[in-house]
């Protein structure tokens, strides 16, 4: 998957029932409510009680979401000003290379990408984890006694699985994936608890993927496979996912198995394809043991066009040009409309074309005859890669790698005549609006 926040369908989840719109706010109240709070469930008597318990949820909740006033992600900038009054400072930075809009406020920044919020940092919070005091105060109220508080701490878990959410996708937006597979897990941990006992496996999914690409594998693995077992496939992702983190704490066999079941189940997920091909690399086994997979997948469907992209990827990955071509020629023989299928035909062309020039840099000088040749070679190469593209552009124009592959070809033969230079800048000019 290309990854922008992965859990923006969670969203829709957040944007109403928990909103504490508060423009004044102070992080001197906020001590003082937590202080209050501290106080009443130190009395022996108080403490025995559940409600006092979730009356302090509640107060740790509204302490967790005061600072935002109502904020939440994606909204627009405009909004974001209504809601939390004019920014004392707007200003336009880069983070991680991609360009954002700051807006500066007395305790929160909010940034925001392509007039999108895109994530938030509380600079003064108040008190520290105050969702993680809030959640412990829902499991002491229940402990307590389960039968009469199981009503309202049903209510308060469902709204702090909500909180937990909208914490974890502004973590992720950040760019701080540790702590978006922390709140992901406690969002997880609401919806299992007995007291709800509706386990929202997406969630958990969400949890192992976070995890994943914290690098902390073993949490990966326990999330992954929770949404396994409960049927959260993800299309073959979760087989991936659970693949990779089995394979980075040397469970090879579980990690084998769950590419090799994810393939069998979804055969089109090439990340499990190409997931089982590294792991066979690295254990020194002969990668060409999965296309006994990639056959069985095709006799299951053969009419599937990006099956047979997959296979000829799997070859094209080991540079076997002409096996990858036949492959993908089968792709567009089924469906000459496959964007793709043609798209890697002409890569696969331009691939070669480029190892001729690369061998021809190679060549002893004074041997120009064999020189001309691998130039004259890789020339004919970029020439059939450029066919193929011209087809490919003509089902998907909008493919900016794609357009830069036909420019640079026109490029090189701008020189060759008037209509190659027309090309060229035909599609040099396409490629500088895209």
């Amino acid at each position: 998957m290309t990854r922008k926040i992965l859990f923006s369908a969670l969203m829709l989840l957040l944007t109403s029932n928990i909103i504490f719109a508060q423009k004044g706010y102070d992080p001197a109240d906020v001590k003082a409510k937590a202080e209050k709070s501290n106080n009443e469930v130190t009395d022996a008597k108080a403490s025995s009680n559940y409600k006092i318990w979730l009356k302090r949820a509640d107060i740790f909740g509204e302490i967790a979401e005061s600072p935002l006033a109502g904020a939440y992600l994606n909204m627009g900038q405009a909004e974001a000003e209504l809601l939390l009054g004019k920014a004392n400072t707007n200003s336009e930075i880069q983070v991680g290379g991609k360009p954002l809009t700051k807006f500066e406020y007395p305790y929160i920044d909010l940034f925001f990408e392509n007039g999108k919020l895109l994530y938030w940092t509380i600079k003064d919070s108040g008190v520290e984890n105050p969702l993680e005091t809030g959640y412990l105060a829902i499991e002491k109220a229940y402990s307590i006694d389960p039968s009469k508080s199981t009503k309202k701490v049903k209510e308060a878990l469902v709204t702090y699985k909500n909180y937990f959410i909208k914490t974890a996708n502004n973590a992720y937006g950040a760019g701080n994936k540790a702590e978006a597979a922390k709140y992901f897990a406690l969002g997880f941990q609401s919806s299992a608890h007995a007291a709800v006992n509706t386990p929202d496996t997406l969630i958990a999914y969400f949890a192992a993927f976070a995890s994943l690409e914290a690098s902390n594998y073993s949490e990966a693995a326990k999330y992954g496979q929770i949404a396994i077992s409960n049927r959260c496939y993800q299309n073959g992702d979760t087989y991936k996912l659970l693949g990779e983190a089995y394979s980075a704490i040397k469970e090879v066999e579980k990690s084998k198995e769950c590419y090799l079941k994810g393939l069998e189940m979804f055969p089109a997920n090439t990340a499990n394809i190409f997931g089982i091909i590294n792991l066979y690399l690295s254990q020194n086994e002969d990668p060409k043991n999965v296309i006994p997979y990639l056959d069985k997948a095709i006799l299951l469907d053969p009419q599937n066009p990006s099956l047979y992209l997959i296979k000829g990827s799997f070859y094209e990955k080991f540079k076997d040009y002409e096996q990858a071509l036949i492959w993908y020629k089968k792709s567009v023989a089924i469906n000459s409309k496959y964007f793709e299928g043609w798209n890697n035909v002409g890569v696969t062309y331009y691939n070669q074309a480029l190892e001729l020039v690369n061998k021809s840099n190679s060549v002893d000088v004074n041997n120009k005859q064999e020189y001309e040749k691998l130039l004259k070679d890789a020339d004919a190469k970029l020439k059939m890669s450029l066919e193929q593209f011209l087809v490919a552009y003509n089902i998907n124009p909008k493919d900016k790698n794609l357009v830069e592959n036909i420019k640079n070809i026109y490029f090189r033969f701008r020189n060759e005549s008037e209509d190659m230079k027309k090309k060229y800048e035909e599609f040099n000019a396409i490629f500088q609006s895209m």
